[in-house]
């Protein structure tokens, strides 16, 4: 059918999402006894050898032209390095209650960039979301400063 490709994807997004949160509810549980760096430092290692590994068997590894390489670097630093530091920083700082709504706020910053970065613009319906979130975030941490 013509919308099947809708409901692969939305199942894709649900079991992203759920690896997600396992994934920060484990590294919440175990990870903190494990020294910053090494951690960090690990987890790039075998994310980095798994990707390795899987574009060599489809046979899709190739070397990046120079133009790639400079969008690899900045996507490394700020997505990789940066982003992912505060992240973990936060998870193990943050409570896991407070944490996982705070990280709601994330769909409404991508609105946000994709404004800038794609010249779209969100209808009333996804704005009013954008603002119930934003207020659910607020409210929810409101009470951790009483």
């Amino acid at each position: 059918q013509p919308a099947d490709y809708l409901r692969i994807g939305s199942l894709m997004i649900v079991s992203g999402t759920f690896m997600y949160a396992l994934h920060a509810a484990v590294v919440k549980r175990y990870g903190g006894e494990i020294d910053f760096l090494n951690f960090f430092f690990f987890r790039l290692l075998f994310t980095a050898g798994f990707l390795l590994l899987f574009a060599g068997v489809q046979r899709v590894l190739v070397w990046p032209t120079p133009v790639t390489w400079g969008l690899l670097i900045l996507a490394a630093t700020v997505d990789v390095t940066i982003s992912r530091s505060l992240y973990y920083l936060a998870l193990r700082r943050l409570p896991m209650s407070v944490f996982s709504i705070i990280l709601t706020v994330s769909p409404v910053i991508t609105v946000i960039w994709s404004f800038f970065l794609f010249d779209t613009f969100p209808s009333a319906q996804q704005l009013v979301g954008g603002v119930l979130v934003l207020m659910g975030v607020l409210l929810a941490t409101r009470r951790l400063h009483r």
